[in-house]
């Protein structure tokens, strides 16, 4: 998100110091993110501590966000960094229509822009190893969703293809798009198709289903 919520940053404040019991000298809001419905802020506490505070909308929300990584990290997947607890031993905190979530400040920068050493890139392996290797309590097994092998948002590419067909377009991206599609129609069709098929295929097949990371690129 690239602007604040509406949230006034004593009504943050507050929250955290009540819920965490952390002394706070500072909170800077940190236009960075694609998420449009959550917000960053670093918070300086009194004791020169600095943590990373993300604020979400509540609706959406998404326990297993938080409730998941903890677990994994205590039960010692290292490199995945939990939201801290409050002094209730909840992972976040409901204030108005927002949830608001507390974990340290990493000093650094994203792996994309320096890159991994070659022990960097084994310790993620292993990381992700563990990750796939974890069996989740009982509690937390059904909130976690099961892959059911199809395509998300597939259908628009049906939408896409037979709105792609008409003769002119007021728009010139549209049309340039258009052009295109068009100019790799055949291409796009036979990638689509064996999505289709092997997404069948995945879906009649009995393998086994482990923990899976997301998003896992940057």
């Amino acid at each position: 998100m690239r602007e604040p919520p509406k949230l006034a940053d004593a009504t943050i404040m507050a929250a955290l110091e009540a819920n965490y019991g952390i002394p706070i000298s500072a909170l800077s809001f940190l236009p960075i993110g694609a998420d449009a419905a959550s917000s960053g802020y670093r918070v300086q506490a009194v004791d020169g501590a600095a943590y990373f505070l993300k604020v979400r909308a509540r609706h959406g929300l998404s326990p297993r966000s938080l409730l998941v990584p903890r677990y994994l990290h205590d039960a010692g997947v290292h490199h995945i960094l939990p939201a801290l607890p409050t002094n209730a031993r909840a992972l976040w905190v409901p204030v108005n229509d927002f949830a608001l979530s507390l974990f340290p400040f990493v000093e650094g920068r994203r792996a994309a822009d320096a890159g991994l050493s070659s022990q960097q890139w084994i310790e993620l392996g292993s990381t992700v190893k563990q990750i796939q290797a974890s069996q989740l309590p009982s509690d937390l097994r059904p909130i976690v969703p099961r892959e059911s092998f199809t395509p998300t948002r597939r259908e628009v590419l049906t939408q896409l293809e037979a709105e792609i067909g008409r003769p002119a377009y007021s728009d010139a991206v549209q049309g340039e798009l258009a052009e295109f599609w068009n100019s790799r129609r055949e291409e796009i069709r036979a990638l689509v198709d064996r999505a289709d098929r092997l997404a069948r295929q995945l879906r009649v097949e009995s393998s086994a289903l482990v923990l899976c990371h997301a998003d896992l690129h940057a």
